[in-house]
């Protein structure tokens, strides 16, 4: 995700730097123009590096079925976690369910490998 944003504000900084002021506006809105596509620039660089993990809720619907996940970013890659279908919550069941599948995740070598192999791609 960063680097898609990443490049976009790259992108946004090439077409501002690029593309000359129009005759009516004077050196003034070039400046502006170039500051701000520097300030794009920095920002962005300052940002590279950064290894901030994420979590967020994710709404997904498919085949008339509501599906609200938390996602939680790791080094290891990213562990979802039901909460809810078609806006009603998991029944204990299904929270059992997504409790054992959550730690057998953590828990497992080859799960673990997958996941970063995901994360690599």
């Amino acid at each position: 995700m960063r680097q898609v944003h990443s490049s976009a504000a790259f992108t946004l900084a090439l077409i501002l730097l690029g593309v000359p002021a129009r005759s009516q506006s004077g050196p003034s809105s070039q400046a502006s123009a170039n500051d701000l596509a520097g300030r794009v620039i920095t920002n962005e660089l300052k940002f590279q590096d950064d290894h901030t993990n994420w979590m967020y809720l994710l709404e997904k619907e498919q085949y008339q079925k509501k599906q609200v996940a938390e996602i939680i970013e790791t080094k290891e890659g990213s562990l979802r976690r039901l909460l809810s279908i078609n806006d009603r919550p998991l029944t204990a069941k299904q929270q059992k369910e997504e409790d054992q599948r959550g730690h057998e995740l953590m828990s497992s070598q080859s799960a673990k490998r997958k996941l970063q192999r995901a994360l690599d791609a």
